[in-house]
Protein backbone atom coordinates (compact mmCIF):
# COMPACT_ATOMS: atom_id res chain seq x y z
CA UNK A 1 0.00 0.00 0.00
CA UNK A 2 2.59 2.63 1.16
CA UNK A 3 5.26 1.09 -1.04
CA UNK A 4 3.07 1.40 -4.15
CA UNK A 5 2.29 5.05 -3.41
CA UNK A 6 6.00 5.78 -3.00
CA UNK A 7 6.84 4.07 -6.29
CA UNK A 8 4.28 6.25 -8.08
CA UNK A 9 5.88 9.41 -6.64
CA UNK A 10 9.30 8.35 -7.96
CA UNK A 11 7.84 7.36 -11.34
CA UNK A 12 6.39 10.87 -11.73
CA UNK A 13 9.79 12.39 -10.83
CA UNK A 14 11.46 10.26 -13.51
CA UNK A 15 8.86 11.38 -16.04
CA UNK A 16 9.84 14.98 -15.31
CA UNK A 17 13.53 14.08 -15.74
CA UNK A 18 12.72 12.62 -19.17
CA UNK A 19 10.70 15.73 -20.08
CA UNK A 20 13.69 17.92 -19.13
CA UNK A 21 16.07 15.88 -21.28
CA UNK A 22 17.86 14.11 -18.44
CA UNK A 23 16.58 10.68 -19.50
CA UNK A 24 15.61 9.28 -22.91
CA UNK A 25 11.91 9.27 -23.73
CA UNK A 26 10.09 5.94 -23.94
CA UNK A 27 10.01 2.81 -21.83
CA UNK A 28 12.36 2.30 -18.92
CA UNK A 29 12.77 -0.29 -16.14
CA UNK A 30 10.18 -0.27 -13.37
CA UNK A 31 11.18 1.67 -10.28
CA UNK A 32 12.29 -0.69 -7.52
CA UNK A 33 11.54 0.31 -3.92
CA UNK A 34 12.72 -1.91 -1.06
CA UNK A 35 12.59 -1.79 2.70
CA UNK A 36 15.78 -0.36 4.20
CA UNK A 37 17.97 -2.90 5.92
CA UNK A 38 19.02 -0.28 8.46
CA UNK A 39 16.18 1.81 9.96
CA UNK A 40 18.64 4.68 10.48
CA UNK A 41 18.78 5.05 6.68
CA UNK A 42 15.04 5.58 6.38
CA UNK A 43 12.00 3.41 5.77
CA UNK A 44 12.63 2.58 2.10
CA UNK A 45 15.46 2.77 -0.43
CA UNK A 46 15.53 2.98 -4.22
CA UNK A 47 18.32 2.31 -6.71
CA UNK A 48 16.55 4.06 -9.59
CA UNK A 49 19.52 6.40 -10.26
CA UNK A 50 21.94 3.46 -10.30
CA UNK A 51 19.80 1.51 -12.76
CA UNK A 52 19.28 4.47 -15.11
CA UNK A 53 22.78 5.97 -14.96
CA UNK A 54 23.75 4.89 -18.50
CA UNK A 55 20.53 6.26 -19.99
CA UNK A 56 21.21 9.52 -18.13
CA UNK A 57 24.73 9.76 -19.57
CA UNK A 58 23.40 9.01 -23.07
CA UNK A 59 20.67 11.68 -22.82
CA UNK A 60 22.98 14.41 -21.41
CA UNK A 61 26.04 13.55 -23.55
CA UNK A 62 28.23 13.02 -20.46
CA UNK A 63 31.55 11.26 -20.91
CA UNK A 64 30.77 8.78 -18.14
CA UNK A 65 27.72 7.95 -16.02
CA UNK A 66 27.12 9.99 -12.88
CA UNK A 67 24.38 8.29 -10.85
CA UNK A 68 24.67 10.77 -7.99
CA UNK A 69 23.88 13.66 -10.34
CA UNK A 70 20.81 11.79 -11.59
CA UNK A 71 19.76 11.07 -7.99
CA UNK A 72 19.98 14.81 -7.24
CA UNK A 73 17.86 15.57 -10.31
CA UNK A 74 15.23 13.06 -9.19
CA UNK A 75 15.09 14.61 -5.69
CA UNK A 76 14.66 18.11 -7.15
CA UNK A 77 11.75 16.96 -9.30
CA UNK A 78 9.81 15.07 -6.63
CA UNK A 79 6.31 16.50 -6.19
CA UNK A 80 4.53 15.17 -3.12
CA UNK A 81 1.10 16.79 -2.74
CA UNK A 82 -0.07 14.03 -0.37
CA UNK A 83 2.96 14.59 1.89
CA UNK A 84 4.05 10.96 1.78
CA UNK A 85 7.73 11.77 2.27
CA UNK A 86 9.19 13.35 5.35
CA UNK A 87 12.79 13.32 4.12
CA UNK A 88 14.80 12.17 1.09
CA UNK A 89 18.58 11.69 1.26
CA UNK A 90 21.18 10.68 -1.34
CA UNK A 91 23.58 8.04 -0.05
CA UNK A 92 26.75 6.57 -1.51
CA UNK A 93 27.08 6.62 -5.30
CA UNK A 94 23.39 7.47 -5.85
CA UNK A 95 21.00 5.51 -3.64
CA UNK A 96 17.86 7.26 -2.46
CA UNK A 97 16.98 6.83 1.23
CA UNK A 98 13.32 7.65 1.82
CA UNK A 99 11.75 8.51 5.18
CA UNK A 100 7.96 8.20 5.29
CA UNK A 101 5.78 10.74 7.07
CA UNK A 102 4.08 9.33 10.22
CA UNK A 103 0.72 10.50 8.85
CA UNK A 104 1.09 7.98 6.01
CA UNK A 105 1.39 5.08 8.46
CA UNK A 106 -1.65 6.38 10.31
CA UNK A 107 -3.65 6.43 7.08
CA UNK A 108 -2.49 2.90 6.22
CA UNK A 109 -3.53 1.59 9.63
CA UNK A 110 -6.89 3.29 9.21
CA UNK A 111 -7.38 1.56 5.87
CA UNK A 112 -6.54 -1.80 7.44
CA UNK A 113 -9.04 -1.13 10.22
CA UNK A 114 -11.74 -0.14 7.76
CA UNK A 115 -11.16 -3.24 5.60
CA UNK A 116 -11.43 -5.53 8.61
CA UNK A 117 -11.42 -9.22 7.68
CA UNK A 118 -11.36 -8.37 3.98
CA UNK A 119 -7.98 -6.63 4.22
CA UNK A 120 -5.57 -8.05 1.68
CA UNK A 121 -8.24 -9.43 -0.63
CA UNK A 122 -7.93 -8.49 -4.27
CA UNK A 123 -9.82 -8.86 -7.50
CA UNK A 124 -6.80 -10.07 -9.46
CA UNK A 125 -8.51 -13.36 -10.27
CA UNK A 126 -11.55 -11.58 -11.76
CA UNK A 127 -13.73 -14.52 -10.54
CA UNK A 128 -12.00 -16.82 -13.03
CA UNK A 129 -13.40 -20.31 -12.51
CA UNK A 130 -10.60 -22.43 -11.06
CA UNK A 131 -10.42 -26.01 -9.82
CA UNK A 132 -7.85 -27.25 -7.33
CA UNK A 133 -7.82 -31.05 -7.15
CA UNK A 134 -5.84 -32.50 -4.28
CA UNK A 135 -5.52 -35.43 -1.85
CA UNK A 136 -7.63 -37.79 -4.03
CA UNK A 137 -6.68 -40.75 -1.84
CA UNK A 138 -7.86 -44.19 -2.96
CA UNK A 139 -11.03 -45.15 -1.03
CA UNK A 140 -9.46 -48.43 0.02
CA UNK A 141 -8.53 -47.46 3.57
CA UNK A 142 -8.00 -44.58 5.99
CA UNK A 143 -5.88 -41.60 5.05
CA UNK A 144 -2.23 -41.98 5.99
CA UNK A 145 0.23 -39.33 7.11
CA UNK A 146 1.45 -38.78 3.53
CA UNK A 147 -1.99 -37.56 2.49
CA UNK A 148 -1.77 -34.88 5.17
CA UNK A 149 0.96 -33.03 3.32
CA UNK A 150 -1.06 -32.93 0.09
CA UNK A 151 -4.12 -31.79 2.03
CA UNK A 152 -2.27 -28.86 3.60
CA UNK A 153 -0.65 -27.72 0.35
CA UNK A 154 -3.82 -28.08 -1.73
CA UNK A 155 -6.00 -26.32 0.84
CA UNK A 156 -3.47 -23.49 1.16
CA UNK A 157 -3.30 -22.96 -2.60
CA UNK A 158 -7.10 -22.91 -2.81
CA UNK A 159 -7.33 -20.41 0.05
CA UNK A 160 -4.77 -18.09 -1.55
CA UNK A 161 -6.54 -18.18 -4.92
CA UNK A 162 -9.87 -17.51 -3.24
CA UNK A 163 -8.31 -14.55 -1.39
CA UNK A 164 -6.97 -13.24 -4.72
CA UNK A 165 -10.43 -13.15 -6.28
CA UNK A 166 -10.65 -16.48 -8.12
CA UNK A 167 -13.84 -18.56 -8.12
CA UNK A 168 -12.28 -21.67 -6.56
CA UNK A 169 -13.71 -25.18 -6.32
CA UNK A 170 -11.89 -27.80 -4.22
CA UNK A 171 -12.38 -31.30 -5.61
CA UNK A 172 -11.46 -34.77 -4.35
CA UNK A 173 -11.13 -37.36 -7.15
CA UNK A 174 -12.41 -40.69 -5.82
CA UNK A 175 -10.54 -43.58 -7.48
CA UNK A 176 -13.39 -46.04 -7.06
CA UNK A 177 -12.74 -47.99 -10.27
CA UNK A 178 -10.02 -50.42 -11.24
CA UNK A 179 -8.32 -53.45 -9.79
CA UNK A 180 -7.51 -52.04 -6.35
CA UNK A 181 -11.15 -51.52 -5.36
CA UNK A 182 -12.03 -55.08 -6.38
CA UNK A 183 -9.18 -56.33 -4.19
CA UNK A 184 -10.80 -54.35 -1.38
CA UNK A 185 -14.19 -55.90 -2.19
CA UNK A 186 -12.72 -59.40 -2.00
CA UNK A 187 -11.02 -58.60 1.30
CA UNK A 188 -14.33 -57.38 2.76
CA UNK A 189 -16.10 -60.49 1.46
CA UNK A 190 -13.46 -62.77 3.00
CA UNK A 191 -13.69 -61.00 6.36
CA UNK A 192 -17.49 -61.09 6.23
CA UNK A 193 -17.59 -64.86 5.73
CA UNK A 194 -15.08 -65.21 8.55
CA UNK A 195 -17.19 -63.07 10.92
CA UNK A 196 -20.55 -64.52 9.91
CA UNK A 197 -19.74 -68.18 10.54
CA UNK A 198 -22.80 -69.55 8.71
CA UNK A 199 -21.01 -70.07 5.39
CA UNK A 200 -17.57 -71.47 4.58
CA UNK A 201 -14.91 -68.83 5.17
CA UNK A 202 -13.39 -67.34 2.03
CA UNK A 203 -9.58 -67.28 2.28
CA UNK A 204 -7.97 -63.84 2.25
CA UNK A 205 -5.78 -63.42 -0.81
CA UNK A 206 -2.20 -62.14 -0.21
CA UNK A 207 -2.94 -59.24 -2.56
CA UNK A 208 -6.06 -58.26 -0.61
CA UNK A 209 -6.08 -55.41 1.88
CA UNK A 210 -4.99 -56.75 5.25
CA UNK A 211 -5.84 -53.93 7.67
CA UNK A 212 -8.11 -54.35 10.69
CA UNK A 213 -10.37 -51.62 9.31
CA UNK A 214 -11.53 -54.14 6.68
CA UNK A 215 -13.34 -56.00 9.48
CA UNK A 216 -15.22 -52.79 10.33
CA UNK A 217 -16.34 -52.52 6.71
CA UNK A 218 -17.35 -56.19 6.76
CA UNK A 219 -19.41 -55.73 9.93
CA UNK A 220 -21.19 -52.75 8.41
CA UNK A 221 -21.90 -54.76 5.26
CA UNK A 222 -23.22 -57.72 7.25
CA UNK A 223 -25.64 -55.33 8.96
CA UNK A 224 -27.33 -54.86 5.56
CA UNK A 225 -28.08 -58.63 5.56
CA UNK A 226 -26.41 -59.68 2.28
CA UNK A 227 -26.91 -63.18 0.94
CA UNK A 228 -23.50 -64.74 1.56
CA UNK A 229 -24.58 -67.92 -0.20
CA UNK A 230 -24.17 -66.13 -3.52
CA UNK A 231 -20.77 -66.47 -5.21
CA UNK A 232 -18.40 -63.53 -4.93
CA UNK A 233 -18.70 -62.85 -8.67
CA UNK A 234 -22.34 -61.82 -8.13
CA UNK A 235 -21.60 -59.75 -5.05
CA UNK A 236 -18.45 -58.11 -6.38
CA UNK A 237 -19.94 -54.94 -7.89
CA UNK A 238 -22.43 -54.07 -5.12
CA UNK A 239 -19.75 -54.87 -2.53
CA UNK A 240 -17.26 -52.60 -4.32
CA UNK A 241 -19.80 -49.78 -4.25
CA UNK A 242 -20.64 -50.35 -0.57
CA UNK A 243 -17.00 -50.68 0.58
CA UNK A 244 -15.67 -47.59 -1.17
CA UNK A 245 -18.68 -45.55 -0.06
CA UNK A 246 -18.36 -46.69 3.56
CA UNK A 247 -14.64 -45.90 3.71
CA UNK A 248 -15.20 -42.51 2.12
CA UNK A 249 -18.00 -41.59 4.56
CA UNK A 250 -16.61 -43.12 7.76
CA UNK A 251 -12.83 -42.89 7.42
CA UNK A 252 -11.76 -40.31 4.85
CA UNK A 253 -14.30 -37.51 5.24
CA UNK A 254 -14.22 -37.48 9.07
CA UNK A 255 -10.41 -37.33 9.03
CA UNK A 256 -10.47 -34.42 6.59
CA UNK A 257 -12.97 -32.64 8.84
CA UNK A 258 -10.76 -33.29 11.86
CA UNK A 259 -7.83 -31.88 9.89
CA UNK A 260 -9.81 -28.75 9.02
CA UNK A 261 -9.72 -29.33 5.25
CA UNK A 262 -12.96 -29.00 3.30
CA UNK A 263 -13.94 -30.03 -0.22
CA UNK A 264 -16.71 -28.68 -2.41
CA UNK A 265 -17.18 -31.90 -4.35
CA UNK A 266 -16.16 -35.56 -4.44
CA UNK A 267 -15.96 -36.81 -8.02
CA UNK A 268 -16.32 -40.54 -8.68
CA UNK A 269 -14.05 -42.13 -11.28
CA UNK A 270 -16.65 -44.88 -11.76
CA UNK A 271 -19.10 -42.33 -13.18
CA UNK A 272 -16.66 -41.67 -16.03
CA UNK A 273 -16.81 -45.33 -17.05
CA UNK A 274 -20.57 -45.54 -16.63
CA UNK A 275 -21.42 -42.56 -18.83
CA UNK A 276 -18.91 -43.30 -21.62
CA UNK A 277 -16.69 -40.32 -20.85
CA UNK A 278 -13.54 -42.16 -21.93
CA UNK A 279 -14.89 -42.84 -25.42
CA UNK A 280 -15.93 -39.19 -25.62
CA UNK A 281 -12.42 -38.04 -24.66
CA UNK A 282 -10.92 -40.35 -27.29
CA UNK A 283 -13.10 -38.79 -30.00
CA UNK A 284 -12.10 -35.29 -28.92
CA UNK A 285 -8.40 -36.19 -29.07
CA UNK A 286 -8.86 -38.00 -32.37
CA UNK A 287 -10.35 -34.84 -33.85
CA UNK A 288 -7.23 -32.96 -32.69
CA UNK A 289 -5.00 -35.40 -34.61
CA UNK A 290 -2.97 -36.55 -31.61
CA UNK A 291 -3.99 -40.24 -31.63
CA UNK A 292 -2.47 -43.07 -33.65
CA UNK A 293 -2.31 -46.87 -33.90
CA UNK A 294 1.13 -48.11 -32.85
CA UNK A 295 2.86 -51.30 -31.80
CA UNK A 296 4.57 -50.45 -28.54
CA UNK A 297 7.56 -52.26 -27.02
CA UNK A 298 6.83 -54.26 -23.85
CA UNK A 299 6.90 -52.27 -20.62
CA UNK A 300 10.31 -51.79 -19.06
CA UNK A 301 11.33 -54.60 -16.72
CA UNK A 302 9.14 -57.25 -18.39
CA UNK A 303 10.43 -59.97 -20.70
CA UNK A 304 8.39 -62.76 -22.32
CA UNK A 305 9.08 -66.37 -21.33
CA UNK A 306 11.38 -68.34 -23.61
CA UNK A 307 8.57 -70.61 -24.83
CA UNK A 308 5.99 -67.80 -24.97
CA UNK A 309 4.93 -66.64 -28.41
CA UNK A 310 4.31 -62.91 -28.50
CA UNK A 311 2.22 -61.46 -31.30
CA UNK A 312 2.69 -57.71 -31.70
CA UNK A 313 -0.63 -55.94 -31.42
CA UNK A 314 -1.25 -52.33 -32.43
CA UNK A 315 -2.66 -50.13 -29.69
CA UNK A 316 -4.44 -46.80 -29.75
CA UNK A 317 -1.96 -44.31 -28.30
CA UNK A 318 -1.67 -40.60 -27.75
CA UNK A 319 1.44 -39.19 -29.42
CA UNK A 320 2.88 -37.63 -26.28
CA UNK A 321 6.46 -37.86 -27.62
CA UNK A 322 5.63 -34.73 -29.61
CA UNK A 323 5.22 -32.94 -26.28
CA UNK A 324 8.47 -34.09 -24.67
CA UNK A 325 7.39 -37.48 -23.29
CA UNK A 326 9.83 -40.39 -23.65
CA UNK A 327 7.23 -42.66 -25.32
CA UNK A 328 3.71 -42.55 -26.69
CA UNK A 329 1.06 -43.57 -24.15
CA UNK A 330 -1.63 -46.19 -24.80
CA UNK A 331 -5.30 -45.38 -24.25
CA UNK A 332 -6.44 -49.01 -24.04
CA UNK A 333 -4.69 -52.15 -22.82
CA UNK A 334 -4.25 -55.22 -25.01
CA UNK A 335 -7.29 -56.66 -23.23
CA UNK A 336 -9.41 -53.73 -24.43
CA UNK A 337 -9.73 -52.20 -20.96
CA UNK A 338 -8.99 -48.47 -20.64
CA UNK A 339 -5.71 -47.53 -18.97
CA UNK A 340 -5.45 -45.21 -15.96
CA UNK A 341 -4.19 -42.58 -18.40
CA UNK A 342 -7.46 -42.88 -20.36
CA UNK A 343 -9.53 -42.28 -17.22
CA UNK A 344 -7.43 -39.23 -16.36
CA UNK A 345 -7.95 -37.87 -19.89
CA UNK A 346 -11.71 -38.21 -19.49
CA UNK A 347 -11.64 -36.65 -16.02
CA UNK A 348 -9.72 -33.56 -17.13
CA UNK A 349 -11.90 -33.14 -20.21
CA UNK A 350 -14.90 -33.28 -17.87
CA UNK A 351 -13.34 -30.44 -15.84
CA UNK A 352 -13.00 -28.32 -18.97
CA UNK A 353 -16.56 -29.08 -20.07
CA UNK A 354 -17.79 -27.99 -16.64
CA UNK A 355 -16.41 -24.55 -17.46
CA UNK A 356 -13.22 -24.45 -15.43
CA UNK A 357 -10.68 -22.12 -17.01
CA UNK A 358 -7.76 -22.92 -14.73
CA UNK A 359 -6.89 -26.45 -13.62
CA UNK A 360 -4.47 -27.10 -10.76
CA UNK A 361 -3.52 -30.60 -9.58
CA UNK A 362 -1.47 -31.38 -6.47
CA UNK A 363 0.45 -34.65 -6.90
CA UNK A 364 3.07 -36.60 -5.02
CA UNK A 365 6.64 -36.94 -6.25
CA UNK A 366 5.90 -40.50 -7.43
CA UNK A 367 3.73 -38.96 -10.19
CA UNK A 368 6.49 -36.68 -11.48
CA UNK A 369 6.90 -38.64 -14.71
CA UNK A 370 3.17 -38.25 -15.37
CA UNK A 371 3.22 -34.46 -15.68
CA UNK A 372 4.31 -34.05 -19.31
CA UNK A 373 1.78 -36.42 -20.80
CA UNK A 374 -1.12 -34.94 -18.82
CA UNK A 375 -0.16 -31.36 -19.66
CA UNK A 376 0.10 -32.39 -23.31
CA UNK A 377 -3.31 -34.05 -23.22
CA UNK A 378 -5.05 -31.13 -21.51
CA UNK A 379 -3.36 -28.71 -23.91
CA UNK A 380 -4.60 -30.75 -26.89
CA UNK A 381 -8.12 -30.61 -25.44
CA UNK A 382 -7.97 -26.81 -25.32
CA UNK A 383 -7.08 -26.27 -21.67
CA UNK A 384 -4.06 -25.61 -19.52
CA UNK A 385 -2.98 -27.75 -16.57
CA UNK A 386 -0.77 -26.64 -13.68
CA UNK A 387 0.75 -29.38 -11.53
CA UNK A 388 2.27 -28.89 -8.09
CA UNK A 389 4.60 -31.71 -7.07
CA UNK A 390 5.13 -32.31 -3.37
CA UNK A 391 7.77 -34.52 -1.85
CA UNK A 392 6.76 -37.79 -0.23
CA UNK A 393 6.72 -38.24 3.53
CA UNK A 394 9.65 -40.35 4.71
CA UNK A 395 9.20 -42.15 8.02
CA UNK A 396 11.81 -43.79 10.21
CA UNK A 397 11.13 -46.74 12.49
CA UNK A 398 13.91 -47.64 14.92
CA UNK A 399 16.24 -45.47 12.89
CA UNK A 400 15.49 -47.22 9.59
CA UNK A 401 13.30 -46.12 6.67
CA UNK A 402 9.72 -47.32 7.11
CA UNK A 403 7.91 -48.01 3.85
CA UNK A 404 4.16 -47.53 4.06
CA UNK A 405 1.72 -49.80 2.25
CA UNK A 406 -2.03 -49.51 2.65
CA UNK A 407 -2.56 -52.98 1.18
CA UNK A 408 -0.11 -54.60 3.61
CA UNK A 409 -1.53 -52.48 6.49
CA UNK A 410 1.88 -50.89 7.14
CA UNK A 411 1.10 -47.20 7.49
CA UNK A 412 0.61 -44.42 9.99
CA UNK A 413 -2.84 -42.89 9.69
CA UNK A 414 -3.43 -39.17 9.56
CA UNK A 415 -5.79 -39.46 12.52
CA UNK A 416 -3.05 -41.07 14.63
CA UNK A 417 -0.74 -38.14 13.94
CA UNK A 418 -3.42 -35.56 14.71
CA UNK A 419 -4.53 -37.23 17.93
CA UNK A 420 -0.96 -37.81 19.07
CA UNK A 421 -0.15 -34.15 18.41
CA UNK A 422 -3.20 -33.04 20.37
CA UNK A 423 -2.32 -35.40 23.21
CA UNK A 424 1.21 -33.97 23.36
CA UNK A 425 -0.16 -30.44 23.43
CA UNK A 426 -2.58 -31.25 26.23
CA UNK A 427 0.16 -32.98 28.21
CA UNK A 428 2.35 -29.88 28.04
CA UNK A 429 -0.62 -27.76 29.12
CA UNK A 430 -1.43 -30.00 32.08
CA UNK A 431 2.18 -30.22 33.28
CA UNK A 432 1.71 -26.91 35.08
CA UNK A 433 -1.67 -27.83 36.54
CA UNK A 434 -2.30 -28.91 40.10
CA UNK A 435 -1.85 -32.64 40.83
CA UNK A 436 -5.57 -32.95 41.46
CA UNK A 437 -6.31 -31.74 37.92
CA UNK A 438 -4.04 -34.13 36.02
CA UNK A 439 -6.18 -37.27 36.25
CA UNK A 440 -9.06 -35.47 34.56
CA UNK A 441 -6.81 -34.44 31.69
CA UNK A 442 -5.72 -38.04 31.24
CA UNK A 443 -9.36 -39.06 31.02
CA UNK A 444 -9.95 -36.42 28.39
CA UNK A 445 -7.24 -37.89 26.20
CA UNK A 446 -9.00 -41.25 26.27
CA UNK A 447 -12.36 -39.80 25.31
CA UNK A 448 -13.07 -40.35 21.62
CA UNK A 449 -16.63 -39.04 21.60
CA UNK A 450 -15.80 -35.36 22.11
CA UNK A 451 -16.78 -33.07 19.27
CA UNK A 452 -16.04 -29.43 18.40
CA UNK A 453 -17.76 -26.47 20.00
CA UNK A 454 -17.38 -22.86 18.93
CA UNK A 455 -17.43 -21.40 22.47
CA UNK A 456 -14.33 -22.20 24.49
CA UNK A 457 -13.80 -21.36 28.13
CA UNK A 458 -10.72 -22.52 30.06
CA UNK A 459 -10.98 -24.90 32.96
CA UNK A 460 -10.00 -22.88 36.03
CA UNK A 461 -7.89 -25.72 37.41
CA UNK A 462 -5.99 -27.27 34.50
CA UNK A 463 -6.18 -24.23 32.22
CA UNK A 464 -7.19 -26.36 29.24
CA UNK A 465 -9.05 -24.62 26.41
CA UNK A 466 -10.10 -27.79 24.67
CA UNK A 467 -13.41 -27.53 22.89
CA UNK A 468 -15.37 -29.72 25.27
CA UNK A 469 -14.82 -27.27 28.17
CA UNK A 470 -17.68 -25.10 27.02
CA UNK A 471 -19.52 -22.60 29.18
CA UNK A 472 -22.52 -22.66 26.87
CA UNK A 473 -22.99 -26.40 27.42
CA UNK A 474 -23.47 -27.10 23.71
CA UNK A 475 -20.84 -29.84 23.43
CA UNK A 476 -21.86 -33.34 22.42
CA UNK A 477 -19.80 -34.77 25.26
CA UNK A 478 -20.99 -36.91 28.19
CA UNK A 479 -22.88 -35.04 30.84
CA UNK A 480 -20.06 -35.38 33.35
CA UNK A 481 -17.90 -33.16 31.13
CA UNK A 482 -20.33 -30.25 31.33
CA UNK A 483 -18.88 -27.35 33.31
CA UNK A 484 -20.66 -25.94 36.31
CA UNK A 485 -20.39 -22.29 37.10
CA UNK A 486 -20.33 -21.00 40.66
CA UNK A 487 -22.54 -17.94 41.32
CA UNK A 488 -19.47 -16.19 42.73
CA UNK A 489 -16.99 -17.32 40.05
CA UNK A 490 -16.39 -15.90 36.61
CA UNK A 491 -14.64 -18.96 35.25
CA UNK A 492 -16.04 -22.41 34.63
CA UNK A 493 -14.31 -25.58 35.71
CA UNK A 494 -14.98 -29.08 34.48
CA UNK A 495 -16.82 -31.26 36.95
CA UNK A 496 -14.08 -33.90 36.97
CA UNK A 497 -11.45 -31.32 37.97
CA UNK A 498 -13.70 -30.28 40.84
CA UNK A 499 -14.43 -33.87 41.86
CA UNK A 500 -10.73 -34.64 42.00
CA UNK A 501 -10.01 -31.55 44.10
CA UNK A 502 -9.35 -32.08 47.81
CA UNK A 503 -12.20 -30.78 50.01
CA UNK A 504 -10.03 -27.97 51.33
CA UNK A 505 -9.82 -26.37 47.87
CA UNK A 506 -13.56 -26.40 47.17
CA UNK A 507 -15.56 -23.23 47.58
CA UNK A 508 -19.11 -23.70 48.73
CA UNK A 509 -21.96 -21.37 49.49
CA UNK A 510 -21.62 -21.94 53.26
CA UNK A 511 -17.88 -21.30 53.38
CA UNK A 512 -18.37 -18.18 51.32
CA UNK A 513 -20.91 -16.88 53.80
CA UNK A 514 -18.71 -17.68 56.79
CA UNK A 515 -15.68 -16.01 55.17
CA UNK A 516 -17.81 -12.97 54.43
Amino acid sequence: MVKEELARVLERALDRCARDGLLPAGDRPTVQVDRSKNPAHGDFASNAAMVLQKQHAQATGAAKPNPRALAQAIVERIEDPDRILEKVEIAGPGFLNLKISPAVWHRALGAVWEAGERFGRSGAGARRKTMVEFVSANPTGPMHVGHGRGAVIGDTVANLLDWAGYDVVREFYVNDAGGQVFRLAHAVYARATELDGTVPAEPLDPDDYQGEYVKDVARAWLATRPDLRKPFAELREPLRRFSTGWILDHLIKPDLELFGVRFDSFFSEKTLHDKGAIAHAVEVLRSKGVLAEEVLPPPQGTEPEADEEVTPKPLLVMKTTGFGDDRDRPIYKTTGEPTYFAADLAYHLDKLERGFQRLIDVWGADHGGYVRRMKAAVGAMGGELEVLILQLVNLLKEGKPFKMSKRAANFVTLREVLEDTRSTTRSSTCSTATPAARPSCARRRRSAALRPCTTRSPCRRCGSRRRWICSSGCCTSPSWWRPRRSPWSRTASCSICRRRSPPSTRTTRSTRRRSG
